[in-house]
């Protein structure tokens, strides 16, 4: 797909991945939506954006709600009357001041639940049933979920690990769906990335993570070579090399020993 004035749909692109995701596609020549919820964070990124000689529009959307989501399609076709890419990065696994990662299923409340799931699961489904249609309408689409890799099955990130893990069903459910239509699904899989809520709750983890500009990379490729249609369906692992490690334990990091947590 040639990304010159194609339309892609970022979400959580206020931060971390979304961000490098929304400025990379920018820099291929995609008009980019941002979409996410942190409206003065969106307009750094679309600030950056304009500067590098970029096309970006600002839609705040909260995920959680559904009304929300579905206002957010229209919305874009009518600004540019076309969706070619979505990728689907928002993920949710901490508030404003806590991590969920580290609790026992047990110890996650009600909210902190609802939010993972909805977030992760939840949204991009919902994504998916509204965004879909006008793909099939245009002829073509690409479609990115965020998967992910795990050393510890999911212990003390269980809910975050059953969103992540319904991200690569989906990516293979829904190619076999769509592919009559020349949309194809992908599910980018990271082990840990270096976003700035990792390096903030998780410094030591952050030094030997992935950083989210070469996931963006990754989806980019994919984008831009033919090979990428033939590509549907799959989970594409990416993270550093050789580096295994499980909450609880210790790693060693630049020559010196601790506990993750």
């Amino acid at each position: 797909m040639n990304l010159n004035e194609s339309v892609a749909l970022v979400t959580g692109a206020a931060r971390g991945l979304g961000r490098a995701t929304a400025i990379r596609m920018a820099k291929s020549g995609a008009r980019v939506a941002l979409v996410d919820k942190l409206e003065m964070e969106l307009q750094s990124v679309r600030e950056e954006i304009s500067q590098g000689d970029g096309t970006a529009e600002i839609f705040v959307t909260d995920l959680l709600d559904a009304k929300a989501i579905d206002a957010l399609a229209p919305a874009v076709m009518e600004k540019w009357g076309q969706i070619d890419i979505m990728a689907n990065i928002a993920g949710a696994w901490y508030s404003a001041d806590k991590s969920f990662i580290g609790e026992m299923l047990w110890e996650n409340s009600v909210e902190e639940i609802d939010v993972m799931l909805g977030v992760n699961i939840r949204a991009p489904l919902l994504l998916c049933r509204s965004i879909i249609p006008y793909m099939i309408e245009h002829g073509q689409g690409k479609i990115f979920t965020i998967g992910g890799e795990w050393s510890d099955a999911g212990v003390g990130w269980l809910c975050y690990m059953l969103g992540k893990e319904i991200q690569k069903s989906l990516s293979s459910a829904l190619a076999l769906e769509v592919r009559k239509h020349n949309i194809q699904v992908y599910c980018i899989s990271p082990g840990d990335i270096a976003s700035e809520a990792q390096k903030g709750f998780w410094p030591e983890i952050a030094k030997v993570a992935v950083p989210p500009e070469e996931i963006a990379e990754l989806i980019i490729f994919i984008c831009e070579n033919n090979a990428g249609n033939y590509m549907s369906g799959g989970s594409f692992p990416i993270g550093p090399g050789n580096i295994i490690y499980d909450f609880g334990q210790f790693i060693t990091v630049d020559g010196k020993t601790g506990a993750v947590r």
